[in-house]
């Protein structure tokens, strides 16, 4: 068993956002100068399947552990409120992955969430004084769920997960916040048809990055076609029937009852080369949100995204005769 400690300390973004200044100190899945013990893996809950065990005691003994840790530093100056707001906080996601018997596998990841420092707004804590950095203190299960891959080029998962769908425009974890939603429920991918990968979920309940669990009657369907190894189309429809959904802030009039939609859409995206020195890439998506399961009839909404850059790919040995 091999451990091993990796230091990473992060970068400075700055962001101007209407009447607010945001900054953070951090990096790409790991915040600043996050430590995390490594057990083989940096994430064994991202590990690769090992070998089946023999027994569900031997294959709960042959898991992995998963220990991340997340410190973070927020910065944000906002209009109106008389103080800036200062957030240390720390994130510790603790569990272990076991190994596959019989096609079966398990993984229970805990998390905990708290300040190192109380010069900021959480959303709960009453200190409007300062702006809103939404990483309220959180003990909980982070994830809890079992996977079950029997059926050919089939894999089922159950519990409580966490979802990432294309873009995360419409279905994701959140994870730039210290509490990343998650979700209950069961999900499974199949690939089966030749570059195809299909997504199907049921949901029952979600938990939101302010800590608050809703109950919800959401079913998912994502359908993946790879065009080429750098090119990808995606259709997908996701039908949520919960009531507080969504924000009612964009409504005009009295406050609706009822938030349920439906998301309906359509994305293209990649990289296409052209010769061997140039790509284009690009992206184009569009969706149409409605009223559904009882949903306020005035929920009527366009989503479209398209954008293309041209790249000049350049070998680093270009210029150099012995490479």
């Amino acid at each position: 068993m091999r451990a091993m400690i990796l230091v990473n300390c992060g970068v400075r973004h700055s962001i101007r956002h209407h009447n607010r200044e945001v900054v953070m100190w951090h990096v790409t899945g790991v915040a600043v100068c996050s430590l995390i013990l490594v057990t083989g893996h940096v994430r064994a809950a991202d590990a690769p399947a090992d070998t089946p065990a023999a027994s569900l005691g031997e294959a709960v003994r042959s898991g992995k552990p998963i220990l991340n840790l997340r410190p973070r530093y927020e910065f944000v100056d906002q209009d109106g409120r008389p103080d800036e707001a200062n957030a240390f906080t720390l994130r510790t996601l603790a569990g272990w992955k076991t190994g596959t018997w019989k096609g079966l596998s398990g993984t229970i990841e805990l998390i905990d969430v708290g300040r190192l420092n109380d010069e900021y707004n959480d959303g709960q804590n009453g200190k409007v004084q300062y702006p809103v950095v939404a990483d309220p203190d959180n003990t909980d299960v982070n994830q809890l769920y079992l996977d079950w891959a029997v059926l050919p080029a089939t894999s089922i998962r159950a519990g409580r997960q966490s979802i990432k769908l294309d873009n995360v425009r419409f279905v994701g974890n959140v994870e730039f916040r210290q509490v990343m939603q998650v979700f209950n429920g069961v999900t499974a991918e199949n690939n089966s048809l030749r570059n195809t990968r299909l997504y199907a979920g049921y949901l029952g309940r979600v938990k939101t990055v302010d800590t608050r669990q809703h109950d919800t009657d959401t079913v998912l369907l994502n359908a993946r076609y790879a065009l080429s190894p750098s090119e990808a189309l995606v259709g997908y429809g996701y039908f949520q029937d919960q009531p507080d959904a969504i924000a009612a802030a964009g409504f005009s009039g009295p406050a609706p009852t009822d938030n349920s939609n439906q998301i309906v859409g359509l994305r293209a995206d990649g990289a296409h080369p052209f010769g061997e020195k140039w790509k284009l890439l690009y992206t184009a998506e569009y969706a149409k949100q409605n009223d559904y399961a009882g949903g306020d009839a005035r929920i009527d909404a366009h989503y479209r995204v398209s954008g293309w850059a041209a790249k000049l790919v350049i070998s680093p040995c270009a210029s150099t005769r012995n490479c």
